[in-house]
C-alpha cells in the first residue's frame, strides 16, 4: 500500500474474476463504512506467465505518481532496471514504468487486491508485457505486470545473503476456473518461490527459449 495511506473506515465492494487474470478483487474507497472482503485469484501456470509477457526483469522501485483516470486511481511507478532475464524492454539503462491501479490522490484512496505493489528501494522480479488499453496519461515505456501480483516475485536476502525470489502476498484466495486442469500444469509460485534468483534466472531464460523460439 503506497506511503500516507489515508487512516479512515473504508467501503469495499468486490470486482470479480476474469480468466486467466488475478480478480482486480476489492476496491477499497476512502469512505463512511467498512465492510470485509476477499479477493480471488485464477492461478496461473508458470509456462501461462512465460508465454503471455514480453520480458523478465529485476527493478528497483524509484518513485511513483498518482492520477485520476476514468474515475480510479492508477499509480505509475518509475522503475530501474537491474538485470535483464529475458525479453525486451528497451534500453535498460533508462528507468521504465509500470501502471498498477489503486493508489492515493489528496486525501482519498483506492487499494485493488490482486494487483502488484512496489515499495520505494525495494528489487522484484516482473514479468512484463504491454498495457492492453494504454491508459491515459501514461508514461513513455509503460508496462502492466502480467497476472498482477501473480507476476511480482520479491528479491529478499537469505541468512547466507543470497538473493531468493518470495511470492506477492497480495494475490488473495485461489480459485480454479471451472473446467481448467490447473493440477498438471506447474504454477508460476511454486516454480519461482523461495528458488535462487540465480537458479529461477536460469529457468526463465529456459522457458523463454522454449515458449519465444522465433
Amino acid at each position: 500500500m503506497p506511503t500516507g495511506w489515508p487512516q479512515r473506515l473504508m467501503a469495499r465492494t468486490l470486482l470479480g474474476v476474469a480468466l486467466g487474470l488475478p480478480a482486480a478483487g476489492a476496491l477499497v474507497v476512502a469512505g463512511p463504512t467498512t465492510k470485509a472482503g476477499a479477493s480471488v485469484s485464477i492461478p496461473v501456470p508458470f509456462d501461462d506467465l512465460v508465454r503471455r509477457s514480453v520480458a523478465a526483469v529485476v527493478v528497483t522501485p524509484l518513485s511513483e505518481r498518482f492520477d485520476w483516470i476514468e474515475g480510479r486511481i492508477v499509480t505509475f511507478t518509475e522503475l530501474r532496471v537491474d538485470l535483464l532475464l529475458a525479453g525486451d524492454v528497451g534500453v535498460t539503462d533508462e528507468p521504465i514504468w509500470v501502471e498498477t491501479l489503486g493508489g492515493v490522490v489528496e486525501h482519498v484512496g483506492q487499494s485493488v487486491e490482486g494487483e502488484a505493489s512496489f515499495r520505494l528501494g525495494r528489487p522484484s522480479l516482473l514479468f512484463l508485457r504491454p498495457p492492453p488499453d494504454p491508459l491515459r496519461g501514461a508514461q513513455e515505456r509503460a508496462f502492466v505486470v502480467t497476472a498482477r501480483a501473480q507476476g511480482q516475485f520479491a528479491v529478499v536476502r537469505d541468512a547466507q545473503h543470497d538473493a531468493r525470489l518470495r511470492r506477492s502476498g497480495g494475490v488473495g484466495g485461489m480459485l480454479a476456473p471451472a473446467g481448467a486442469h490447473v493440477s498438471g500444469a506447474p504454477l508460476a509460485s511454486d516454480v519461482l518461490h523461495g528458488v535462487k534468483l540465480t537458479d529461477a534466472t536460469a529457468t526463465i531464460r529456459g522457458a523463454w527459449g522454449r515458449l519465444h523460439a522465433p
